[in-house]
């Protein structure tokens, strides 16, 4: 039996390495759409569902990439709409666009979705509750009043302030 040359060896190992690689499923690979789906902080009932609509898959479908503008049509609650927004990238867009029809049939559930905005540089996050004041908290519609008497109760609180830095101000 002849000895296989070194390069024919090498063109067999390339050969098997991307068959096998090939043989792995979609699934199993990582890309930036198994990173959305696998997003830290979503919520338990989307994470839940991920395991009936292979959400990845679907994606990946798309081509979607960072920083494209996406119109998510007929988005329900938003579930796809949240996962285009980490493949879109901070300087892509997805609009949520529901029609009239569907918000009286779904009974505008949509709303209930926590929106997060990460704050870089301050290690802080903003939570905005889109339907908190349909009856959370003060159920009040008129925000302009609420938000200037938030604002003078904060301004009355006391804040403690390193001498250092008090020193400069």
């Amino acid at each position: 039996m002849p000895i296989l040359g070194l390069k024919t060896r090498s063109c067999l190992l390339a050969l098997v390495l991307l068959t096998l690689v090939a043989l792995i499923p979609v699934n199993a690979r990582a890309d930036r759409y198994s990173e959305a789906v696998a997003h830290a902080g979503r919520p338990a009932v989307d994470v839940q569902r991920d395991e009936t609509d292979h959400p990845a898959e679907v994606l990946r479908l798309s081509g979607i990439h960072p920083p494209m503008v996406v119109a998510d049509f007929l988005a329900a609650d938003g579930y796809y709409s949240e996962l285009l927004s980490y493949l879109v990238g901070p300087k892509g867009r997805v609009y949520l666009l529901n029609n009239d029809a569907y918000d009286k049939w779904s009974e505008r559930q949509w709303e209930g979705r926590v929106e997060r905005f990460m704050l870089p540089g301050i290690h802080a996050i903003n939570f905005m509750l889109h339907d908190a004041l349909a009856g959370g908290g003060p159920a009040s519609a008129r925000f302009d009043p609420l938000g200037k008497g938030m604002a003078q109760m904060l301004l009355d609180m006391p804040v403690p302030v390193p001498g250092s830095l008090a020193a400069r101000l």
